[in-house]
């Protein structure tokens, strides 16, 4: 068990270490993320930092050309067209010479259809323009309508790895048209040497990697439709299949994955006031992200270690752990279950802590006091039991005495009037005597039927108006006559009858079940009589706030104490010698208490023993009118 326990010790621990791991991880992961956003985007600032500082620069050497070139070229070209209207006579010596003159690199003569015809360099020479773009084609075009020093166009020049600007200018009634070509950076050598010293492409590609280590190289490619190639290396081209170079025309940019990290790619337009055709270069940015997961992979790589070094710790301080923590205090469970199992309650151990093995001792000690508590209900039950099947027994044999009582007495006395030819007299008493037996049976019956219903939920009370002075009435002569009825059997009853009606707000009515009133009130009489020698019986009712309180009192035998709380149950009388001595069944007042409570009231007896009792009900006093 204790193997099994350390087994288990282990697996706990792993498994939480590899949480733990598992959520350092993610925290790694979502920091590097976190890292490498942050970088690319502070390289993409400084990115674009750069080209902003080069397209102002741009700015500024285009508006000084214009101003420094424009009537120059104008004139030159006029003179050019007039001295030689077919530009492919011009001397390459005077095209030299001009552009010598205007401190510009090369001059390039265009025909109308775009085809460069004559040039200082072989760079463009029958080269179509036209076929460059459709919104170069449109604007070459409106170079022979407007004849203006318009154009001052970016583009990439292949021969001096530089971005220049160019000019087009075609003269008036001149069938071509004249094109220079300006080096920005021979331009800024000569006129804002002060500028060029920023070096923008310099700071892009080499200080810019070297400074920032999640880039492993940035180049900066032209695309003039053409295979494109490297501003910095003339022999590198674009590494971009055809598809993958429509999606970056789409979207502006492209990311491919690599082992490292990605490769970037941006479109980027560089625009100034003068020119119509923008320069299209393609940035590009080869990404390591290896170098900022090297970190994260160390602080891994160690917490690995880290767990690795718990596991091993906690290997060889469990059976410790298991034997003091845990396989003690389950010894102990395991006892006190046995203990509770073989109900030896005394020799329960225990423990204390705030761990779940010790709650599970403290519920097993009030465990041990339910099952207890439930052992003395059972025991108590079990008396009850007993003792109710003992006062069922005790009930049959004197039921079987109450009925055949006056069973015998009306069959002996039906006998006498037919077979003994009696007096007058006698015969009277004998029909009055068979009239008492005759009722006490079908009292009984009654009874035993009322019983019946109330245990079924079957009887009913039927609520209505009922007069109580009226009822009282009967009630004093019903008591007389069961006097008179006893008197007939033993004739030592000297009894007085008296009734007190209290005054109620509404008149002498109430709503209620006047039968079932009655029949309670009739069971107290009859119980008052039966235990009643000498003395007086009262009977009456009074109002107490909303509701009427009913009595009976008495000046008979009384109840000892000790009795007063079970005369209600069912088949019990006060003392067993009054069953032999008044008789009785012991449901009369069952059924008082039944019937009360269906009426929505209560009843109580209170007594003292040889000086008489009083049993009392209260019912809910609702106004009614007499019918």
């Amino acid at each position: 068990m204790e193997r099994r326990i350390n087994s288990y010790i282990l697996l706990i621990v792993l498994l939480s270490n590899l949480l733990v791991a598992f959520t350092v991880l993610l925290f790694l992961q979502n920091l590097a993320k976190k890292t490498i956003k942050d970088e690319k985007e502070r390289l993409t600032y400084r990115i674009y930092k750069e080209f902003g500082y080069l397209e102002s620069t741009l700015l500024l050497v285009e508006k000084q050309v214009y101003k420094d070139y424009q009537e120059q070229i104008m004139q030159i070209g006029n003179q050019l067209v007039q001295s030689y209207p077919n530009p492919q006579t011009v001397p390459l010596d005077t095209l030299k010479k001009i552009a010598y003159s205007l401190h510009i690199d090369h001059i390039y003569l265009v025909t109308r259809d775009g085809t460069t015809v004559n040039s200082t360099s072989d760079e463009q020479m029958n080269k179509n323009l036209e076929n460059s773009s459709p919104d170069f084609s449109r604007f070459f075009d409106n170079l022979f309508i407007s004849h203006q020093v318009n154009a001052f166009i970016l583009g990439f020049s292949k021969t001096n790895k530089n971005i220049n600007i160019y000019t087009y200018y075609v003269p008036d009634n001149g069938n071509y048209a004249i094109k220079t070509s300006i080096s920005i950076l021979d331009f800024l050598k000569m006129e804002y040497p002060e500028l060029l010293s920023s070096g923008s492409f310099f700071r892009i590609q080499e200080l810019i990697p070297h400074e920032r280590k999640i880039v492993r190289e940035i180049d900066i490619f032209s695309y003039d439709e053409e295979p494109t190639t490297s501003i910095f290396n003339d022999k590198k081209t674009l590494p971009l299949e055809s598809n993958q170079l429509k999606t970056l025309l789409a979207n502006q940019e492209l990311e491919i994955k690599t082992k490292l990290g990605v490769q970037h790619y941006q479109l980027l337009m560089l625009n100034s006031n003068k020119y119509t055709v923008p320069v299209k270069l393609i940035l590009y940015f080869d990404y390591n992200y290896d170098v900022l997961y090297q970190p994260f992979q160390g602080l891994f790589v160690a917490l690995l270690i880290v767990i690795i070094i718990t596991l091993l710790v906690i290997s060889y301080i469990s059976p410790m752990i298991s034997e003091r923590y845990l396989v003690r205090k389950i010894s102990i469970i395991n006892h006190n279950l046995n203990s509770i199992r073989k109900t030896d309650y005394n020799d329960l151990k225990t423990f204390t802590g705030n761990d779940e093995l010790s709650a599970i001792v403290e519920n097993i000690a009030i465990l041990k006091d339910s099952v207890m508590e439930r052992e003395e209900n059972y025991k108590e039950a079990k008396i009850q039991a007993q003792m109710a099947d003992k006062l069922k027994s005790a009930f049959l044999a004197n039921m079987s005495h109450e009925i055949r009582t006056p069973l015998n007495a009306v069959v002996g006395f039906a006998q006498l009037l037919r077979d003994a030819n009696p007096s007058p007299q006698d015969a009277e008493r004998y029909i009055e005597l068979i009239n008492t037996n005759s009722y006490r049976l079908l009292q009984l019956i009654s009874d035993i039927i009322d019983l019946s219903q109330i245990q079924s939920g079957q009887l009913k009370i039927m609520a209505r108006p009922v007069c109580l002075k009226e009822m009282f009435s009967e009630l004093y002569g019903i008591a007389n006559s069961k006097i008179f009825g006893q008197n007939q059997l033993i004739n030592n009853k000297t009894i007085t009858v008296l009734v007190e009606t209290g005054e109620l707000e509404a008149g002498d009515c109430m709503i209620t079940d006047p039968y079932r009133l009655k029949q309670v009130m009739e069971q107290l009489i009859d119980n008052a009589v039966k235990f009643t020698c000498k003395g007086e019986i009262c009977i009456g009712y009074k109002l107490q706030g909303d509701k009427i309180t009913f009595y009976v009192t008495d000046t008979g035998v009384g109840i000892p104490q000790e009795h007063l709380t079970k005369v209600f149950d069912r088949f019990v009388q006060a003392e067993d010698h009054m069953t032999r001595e008044y008789g009785g069944t012991g449901l009369g007042l069952a059924i008082c208490r039944e019937l009360v409570g269906l009426m929505g009231g209560t009843i109580e007896v209170e007594s003292i023993l040889h000086q008489g009792s009083t049993f009392k009900f209260s019912l809910p006093y609702r106004i009614g009118q007499k019918i």
